[in-house]
């Protein structure tokens, strides 16, 4: 999810400070699980696509990639109104559709999405390394700041392992089948996997030692707050305070 293809593009969300995108990530995921209502979560939707146009991303490799989670997404909305209770909306035979049900996935899909377009057109304007240091400037523990940089730089190696490892399979003969032969050899693939990203990371670690590595990564990116930064925080305020009125009924739409 966190790569740099959006980086070396231009817009004005490129331009604000990282951290204040960060701080604004977290703060709208939590923002989206506190508020129930379709109309506060559908404008919390608006806000992230109206982001999303601002922020001049790629929408086909956007779609791609909400496509993936909406897979998921998909069978929710296939289980969930047959099974949550509620008064019934629609009957098909046996199948009872209620009205809570699909309400429920409603909300469930607003949020993901909304969430996921917040952290698209947000956190992927930036470089890792960039990413990296404003965590450590917002006092993110180190060892998940660690966690992070390694899984991105070595994700991709350990999915080129196992495409190499699922060719030599196939060129012994393997298919997959619905078979305990098959399943007994995918998990040979899996744990041979994790040996292999066991001794990679002893190796890693090594190589980081040798290198004079002490606890931390130092790292020279620098971030500048600025008036245009300031403007986007106050612009957070107030959008969230319209949210959480309209969630609490303080605010009332004609």
């Amino acid at each position: 999810m966190l790569k740099e293809q959006f980086e070396q593009q231009r817009s004005r969300i490129h331009s604000f400070d990282l951290r204040i995108k960060i701080l604004a990530v977290l703060w709208f995921a939590i923002l989206a699980v506190m508020v129930d209502k379709v109309l506060v979560l559908g404008q919390l939707m608006v806000a992230a696509f109206l982001l999303l146009v601002i922020s001049n991303l790629s929408f086909k490799l956007i779609f791609k990639r909400l496509l993936i989670i909406n897979t998921f997404i998909l069978l929710i909305w296939l289980v969930l109104p047959v099974t949550y209770p509620g008064s019934p909306l629609l009957s098909l035979g046996m199948i009872t559709i209620s009205k809570a049900g699909l309400l429920y996935a409603l909300r469930i899909t607003l949020r993901t999405n909304a969430i996921m377009i917040l952290i698209l057109g947000l956190l992927n304007t930036a470089k890792i390394t960039s990413l990296i240091r404003a965590l450590q400037q917002l006092y993110i523990p180190q060892k998940i700041i660690y966690l992070l940089f390694l899984v991105v730089r070595y994700l991709p190696v350990v999915k080129l392992e196992a495409t190499k490892l699922l060719a030599a399979m196939k060129l012994r003969g393997f298919e997959k089948k619905t078979s305990w032969r098959s399943y007994k050899t995918i998990a040979y693939l899996i744990a041979i996997l994790l040996v292999k990203s066991y001794e990679r990371a002893q190796r890693i670690y090594q190589a980081m030692l040798c290198r004079g590595f002490s606890g931390k990564l130092h790292i020279k990116d620098e971030f500048n707050f600025k008036v245009i930064d300031l403007l986007m925080l106050l612009i957070i305020i107030i959008f969230s305070s319209w949210l959480l009125g309209l969630e609490k009924g303080l605010i009332q739409l004609c």
